[in-house]
């Protein structure tokens, strides 16, 4: 007969989480601070202008534990361009989502979409996506579950700014950035991440042509083959 776990037992695994976890929770706490600092300093930026050369800046000092010309980025542009509804693409431990809810304040919407719920951080241990998102933040966000390119279909307001942050294979990143171009108007812009995943074919077959401009960024640092590219709808 299979002998039942004591009580003390169940107790201690609820009570104690694993390393893994405890490391999880620690990372993400460390993370968040050092992004929040440096988000706090790039508020000096105070135009489009300025955004180019401070991004590109932060590259060259960029720690390759972490991916703050990515977060600072999309931060500065959600900041400076004031869109009234931003749509991204894959949550995971929640950054990006931390950042744009952080720059749009009580001006904006952000819609997330994201597969689950939940983020496996150990086998049989997960942790809640967005996990470093307050919850004094979450009043003008909303989190979609379920497939991108199902959800994204449902959507029919114009999106002034999506970041494309999910899969980043050609066939998903592909069809996010189409179906996103059909809901981003001209004057919007739109974020890749991790375009050279698949040598940028999804960013140049959509993009590559007259009435686009766009910018190819270190996600990391400067010597990092990691990338992100921002785009313009002219």
């Amino acid at each position: 007969m299979r002998r039942k776990k004591s009580v003390l037992a169940l107790v201690k695994r609820k009570a104690w989480p694993s390393g893994a976890m405890r490391d999880f929770r620690r990372g993400c706490e460390e993370t968040k601070i050092r992004l929040l600092e440096e988000i706090k300093r790039a508020d000096r930026v105070e135009d489009m202008k300025g955004f180019d050369a401070y991004v590109t800046d932060l590259a060259r000092w960029g720690d390759e534990s972490m991916y703050l010309p990515f977060h600072v980025g999309i931060y500065l542009l959600a900041k400076l361009t004031k869109p009234k509804l931003v749509v991204e693409t894959g949550v995971s431990r929640g950054f990006s989502t931390l950042v744009l809810l952080k720059a749009l304040g009580d001006n904006g919407r952000l819609i997330s979409i994201e597969l689950a719920k939940q983020i496996e951080v150990a086998r049989g241990e997960r942790a809640p996506i967005a996990y470093v998102v307050d919850e004094d933040l979450r009043k003008n966000w909303t989190l979609l579950t379920g497939d991108g390119r199902e959800v994204l279909a449902t959507l029919k307001e114009p999106i002034d700014l999506f970041v494309s942050g999910s899969d980043h294979q050609y066939l998903v990143q592909n069809m996010e950035l189409s179906l996103a171009d059909r809901l981003v108007p001209r004057g919007g812009y739109i974020v890749v991440d991790r375009p050279d995943y698949n040598e940028n074919h999804a960013l140049l077959d959509n993009f590559d042509k007259p009435g686009y401009s766009y910018t190819i960024y270190p996600e990391r640092s400067a010597s990092s083959p990691l990338k992100y590219a921002l785009v313009w709808k002219k």
